[in-house]
C-alpha cells in the first residue's frame, strides 16, 4: 500500500523491474538519482513522469517531492505509482530497468529550493540529475553519456543540458544554453539555433546554469545545497556562481537538448507579476554573496539600472503597470534580506579559491569576442525589441 501521510517518504518500485543484485553494479553503473519537484503542475507531470522511467540505464531512481499541490497532482502521482506497483507485483518474463520512486509530500508550499534540497536528502544516488516538472528528455541513453563526459573533467561541478522551448521546436531557436556574466550581472543571451549550439566540438564551459544540471554527490556536499531564502528566482544562479568561487567549473553537454513545455506560464501577466516580485531580490543576492567587492562596485548599480529598464519595458509591452509594484516589492525584500545576505557572504568568501576574474572572463564560444560596448548595444537593442525577460 502507498502511504498517503504528509511528510512520509516511501520507496515504490516501477513495473517489470530486475532484482537489486542485477542493478547493483555500482562501479560500471553508479546510482543516479533524478531530482524532481512538482507544484500544481498536473498537466506537465502527466506527460513527463512516465518518460522519466524509460531511460536505458540499469541503476537509477526518482526522488520526487510534491510541494503542496492543490490541482490534483498529488492524487495523480499516487495513482501512477500505485498502478506501477501493481503491475510490478504481477511479474514479467522480460527484463526492464528497475526504477525506485521516493515520494515525499510537503505539508504546504515551501518553494523550489527547499523542495529540491529535500529531494536530495531523500535520494540514495552517487550522482544527481535535476529536472523541472515541465521538462522532456528524449535521449534514453542520457545517463551513460553524462557520466562519461562528467568523469572526463577534473574540476567540474555542474553539467548543464541546453533547453529548447516546445513552441520553438520547429525553428530550433533558443537562448537557453548556459549563461555568463557581463557588467550588469547575468548576460542576456542571443537567440541561436540549437544546431549551432550542438555543433560546438567537445562541449563548452558556462558560468551560470539553470535547473537542468547533473552533478556528483561529492560536489553537492562540498558546495552545499540551494539557498532557501526565497521560493524561486534564486537557487540556480546562486549555486552555480558559488561553484565558480570555490574553484570548480560548470560545463555544457551539448550533444542533445531538453524540451521545455512550460513557456505559456511566462505569457500570463498575473503569473509574471508573482514571479517578478522575487526577481530583483533573487538576482542581486547571489551577486552580494559571491562576488568580490571590486566587482560589486560596478555590477550592483548596473544591475539595478538594467532591472529598472526591464521593469518599464515589461509594464509597457504587457500593458500591466503592476509589474512596477512587483519590482518595488522585490527591491524592498532585498533590503530586508541584507543582514542574512552578509552573513552568508562571510561564509562563502572564507572558502573562496579563485578571483572573480577567473570566471567573469569566460564567454560563450560563438561570441567570445564580444566587447563590453557591444554588450551594451545588444542589451539596449534587446530591451527595446522585447527579447529580455526573466528566466
Amino acid at each position: 500500500m502507498i502511504s498517503m501521510k504528509n511528510n512520509n517518504a516511501k520507496k515504490m518500485t516501477d513495473v517489470q523491474s530486475t532484482n537489486k543484485s542485477e542493478v547493483g553494479e555500482s562501479n560500471n553503473y553508479p546510482r543516479v538519482s533524478i531530482i524532481l519537484c512538482n507544484f500544481n503542475g498536473l498537466n506537465y507531470i502527466k506527460e513527463t513522469l512516465p518518460k522519466f522511467i524509460q531511460f536505458d540505464y540499469p541503476n537509477y531512481e526518482i526522488s520526487l517531492v510534491d510541494d503542496g499541490s492543490t490541482d490534483g497532482s498529488r492524487e495523480w502521482i499516487e495513482k501512477f505509482i500505485s498502478d506501477h506497483e501493481k503491475s510490478s507485483s504481477k511479474g514479467s518474463s522480460s527484463k526492464k530497468n528497475k526504477v525506485d520512486i521516493v515520494y515525499y509530500k510537503n505539508p504546504e508550499n515551501l518553494g523550489i529550493p527547499k523542495s529540491r534540497n529535500r529531494a536530495v536528502l531523500n535520494a540514495t544516488g552517487d550522482y544527481y540529475m535535476f529536472f523541472d516538472n515541465d521538462i522532456i528528455c528524449t535521449d534514453k541513453n542520457i545517463f551513460n553519456n553524462l557520466l562519461e563526459y562528467y568523469r572526463g573533467k577534473d574540476k567540474i561541478a555542474y553539467l548543464l543540458i541546453p533547453l529548447v522551448d516546445k513552441e520553438r521546436l520547429e525553428s530550433g531557436e533558443t537562448n537557453q544554453y548556459g549563461s555568463y556574466y557581463s557588467f550588469y550581472g547575468i548576460m542576456r543571451n542571443k537567440i541561436l539555433n540549437i544546431k549551432d549550439v550542438m555543433a560546438i566540438e567537445g562541449g563548452y564551459r558556462c558560468v551560470v546554469t539553470f535547473s537542468q544540471i547533473f552533478c556528483s554527490k561529492k560536489v553537492w556536499q562540498d558546495i552545499g545545497g540551494f539557498d532557501e531564502r526565497q521560493k524561486f528566482n534564486l537557487d540556480d544562479d546562486d549555486i552555480s556562481t558559488r561553484a565558480n568561487v570555490y574553484g570548480y567549473e560548470n560545463w555544457v553537454y551539448n550533444k542533445t537538448y531538453l524540451i521545455h513545455t512550460g513557456l505559456a506560464n511566462r505569457k500570463d501577466n498575473r503569473k509574471y507579476y508573482n514571479s517578478f516580485k522575487l526577481y530583483y531580490s533573487g538576482k542581486v543576492r547571489p551577486l552580494l554573496k559571491n562576488m568580490q567587492f571590486g566587482t560589486l562596485v560596478y555590477m550592483i548599480p548596473m544591475f539595478y539600472l538594467s532591472t529598472c529598464l526591464m521593469t518599464l519595458k515589461q509594464a509597457i509591452t504587457r500593458k500591466y503597470p503592476l509589474v512596477i509594484f512587483a519590482f518595488i516589492s522585490s527591491f524592498l525584500k532585498s533590503i530586508a534580506d541584507f543582514p542574512d545576505t552578509l552573513k552568508e557572504r562571510k561564509i562563502i568568501q572564507a572558502k573562496r579559491k579563485v578571483s572573480d576574474k577567473s570566471f567573469l572572463s569566460v564567454k560563450f564560444p560563438l561570441y567570445s569576442s564580444t566587447k563590453w560596448y557591444q554588450e551594451i548595444s545588444l542589451y539596449f537593442k534587446d530591451t527595446i525589441s522585447g527579447k529580455n525577460s526573466t528566466k
